[in-house]
């Protein structure tokens, strides 16, 4: 659409008199004098689109290396001051409320043979059968014992330290042998052995000596006693300790534990891992048992095969 001409304002009209005589390209008229000269042409403008284009280059490059020269700087103090890492609630707090580091063995073997006595043993079971009597009362999802297919089962669904006693025989000086794993659970868990346990204030084992491994593959000797009142109470013996000999979770240890006099000698797939010397308990009863600790998952589960007890040499 066109528009309308009448918006404009309208040229002055020239006389036909003038336009007669009147020459556009001659400086001077006879009707007004010279001629004003004639105007230089607008200067033309130029498009500005280049050099935006230029400018925004630039300020791109000036933020590029500013934000290069700041990674660069991050970067490097990084390198020369690392950072803390923040520390987590350790692996150990639940195995004791004590913050004891683990400690790792140095092992010249991984293994080594492992001989049993030739004499006849104090007491032996392959769990084919509960022939030996043992306690089988569970209670379903707290904890179970189960013998059969040649092996004992333990097993703890409630946070608690599940224990199953030799039926029947208390034992002085003596060498158990018998093999176990850690078959479900936290790899935190841990199962062993009670030795020279004795009942207190209704308990079935109040004092004792506890060899505990863990499915993580470290170990620790625990003493149980009675505080001013007459309630039991468990020390740590030794810090909780790794060592190559023991086998971590879902395979097989061998524990050999030597009670003789005042001296206890703790041994994993035939390495001898600990030796333990007190004269506070010379005799009492032998448990197999499971620990699901507390703030773990609620299950804990250990199989024990080929459980014998030989008098000591």
């Amino acid at each position: 659409m066109y528009p309308d001409p009448t918006q404009y304002p309208s040229k002055p009209l020239i006389e036909p008199t003038q336009a007669a005589h009147f020459n556009p390209y001659e400086h001077t008229s006879p009707y007004y004098g010279p001629l004003p000269p004639i105007p230089p042409p607008p200067p033309t403008h130029k498009s500005h689109k280049g050099l935006i284009i230029t400018l925004v280059s630039i300020i791109c490059l000036l933020i590029a290396s500013l934000v290069g020269a700041l990674y660069v700087a991050i970067h490097s103090t990084a390198q020369q001051s690392p950072q803390t890492a923040i520390a987590t609630t350790p692996r150990i707090a639940s195995k004791t409320a004590m913050p004891t580091s683990i400690v790792t063995q140095p092992a010249s073997t991984l293994t080594a043979p492992i001989v049993t006595p030739a004499v006849k043993p104090l007491f032996s079971d392959n769990f084919q059968n509960n022939a030996s009597g043992w306690n089988l009362t569970g209670s379903p999802g707290q904890y179970s014992v189960t013998v059969s297919g040649g092996q004992m089962v333990l097993e703890d669904d409630h946070n608690k330290l599940l224990w199953e006693i030799l039926p029947g025989q208390t034992f002085a000086d003596f060498r158990l042998d018998v093999d176990a794993k850690l078959t479900k659970g936290d790899h935190n868990n841990g199962y062993g052995v009670f030795i020279r346990g004795i009942a207190s204030q209704g308990v079935d084992i109040g004092l004792y000596y506890r060899f505990e491994l863990y499915g993580d593959g470290t170990f620790a000797v625990f003493k149980g006693s009675l505080d001013a009142n007459g309630n039991t109470t468990s020390t740590q013996i030794t810090d909780y300790t790794a060592n190559a000999a023991i086998q971590k979770e879902g395979t097989t240890n061998h524990i050999t534990v030597i009670a003789k006099g005042i001296s206890t000698q703790f041994l994993v797939n035939g390495v001898s891992v600990y030796t333990y010397t007190d004269s506070a308990y010379k005799g009492g009863e032998i448990a197999l048992f499971v620990s699901n600790l507390p703030n773990l998952a609620p299950v804990a589960q250990a199989s024990f095969t080929h459980l014998a007890v030989f008098p000591a040499s």
